[in-house]
């Protein structure tokens, strides 16, 4: 690991929750409030193995550094993962954008995830959700997580039937460590909990 993910206790595989603002932090809300989520965390983030994170964002996930400064408090997550299981996260994080385009955003995928979550059943609706090649970044963490073994639901959902505020609440808020905007915190290790 780095220097930063070192002082802040952050492993391969945490993931984090925070706000979008602005402009593109309203559309990401109403995309939210169509699904039926009022959770105040619109954006999820996976920890790297090297001072950064992966995010899906309006124009693709990207790597962003660990230490930016975030205009919201972070929350992060430290889920009980294998070494094995965090390498996983990795490694296939970095499969996926390596692959010609990278991982693109998928606005559209809010509209599916509020359809579903209103009920409807389509068959293509469930094809569209679980195989689009386009992610949202509850989506993005949710697949690394379960491609590496770990399921954070287990309520019969689709894959990738996810929600920003369905990760929040999906974790154990015991295992939840905080940031403020700017500022390290040390999170306790998920044996100590």
């Amino acid at each position: 690991m780095g220097i930063i993910s070192d002082r802040m206790n952050l492993k391969p595989g945490d993931i984090g929750f925070t706000r979008i603002t602005g402009f593109t932090g309203f559309w990401v809300n109403l995309g939210q409030a169509l699904t039926g989520d009022s959770c105040r965390y619109t954006h999820v983030f996976v920890v790297m193995d090297d001072d950064t994170v992966l995010e899906a964002m309006p124009s693709g996930a990207r790597y962003a550094p660990l230490d930016r400064e975030h205009k919201t408090d972070v929350l992060y997550a430290r889920l009980p993962l294998t070494d094995e299981q965090r390498a996983g996260v990795v490694t296939e994080a970095r499969r996926l954008m390596n692959q010609p385009g990278g991982i693109p955003y998928g606005f559209s995928d809010y509209l599916a995830l509020a359809l579903a979550h209103l009920g409807v059943n389509a068959k293509r609706l469930r094809k569209y959700i679980t195989n689009n090649g386009r992610m949202i970044c509850s989506q993005l963490a949710d697949y690394l997580l379960s491609h590496a073994g770990f399921k954070v639901f287990n309520d019969g959902r689709l894959p990738q039937d996810v929600t920003p505020g369905d990760l929040y609440y999906g974790t154990d808020t015991r295992i939840l460590g905080a940031q403020k905007a700017g500022e390290p915190d040390i999170l306790p290790e998920a044996k100590d909990l």
